[in-house]
């Protein structure tokens, strides 16, 4: 399943309107509908804060290939990893660049009281 889908899937099942939903991530109503055409991709942030408000993992989210629970040690890191890659945020040198260090950190956060969680149900 696409971000697109798990975006709309989220919405719907939770009885949000896209102005709703843009709301609660400080986005425009419109830009809720791009992303659920899959027009455009979420930004690291706004995956971020649906990640928060959805309760579902980043991972999970950034992976189209992947449900929730199949998640292996380790794999979480290395789709992050990968998709900062893609997008541009860790260049070839591997630094990241000190305006994302804040976001990361919250990214890891997040995985972390995700995965512990999981665990302790």
């Amino acid at each position: 399943m696409e971000l697109k889908d798990k975006f709309k899937k989220y919405r719907k099942e939770n009885g949000l309107t896209q102005k709703e939903l843009g709301d609660k991530l400080e986005l425009g109503r419109s830009t809720i509908a791009e992303i659920e055409r899959g027009t455009i991709k979420g930004k690291l942030s706004v995956i971020n804060k649906f990640s928060i408000i959805s309760g579902m993992s980043i991972s999970y989210l950034m992976n189209d290939n992947m449900d929730n629970a199949s998640i292996d040690k380790y794999e979480a890191i290395d789709i992050l990893i990968d998709t900062m890659i893609e997008k541009g945020i860790i260049k070839v040198d591997g630094k990241i660049p000190k305006e994302y260090n804040d976001l990361i950190i919250g990214l890891l956060e997040k995985e972390i009281a995700l995965k512990i969680e999981k665990a302790t149900k």
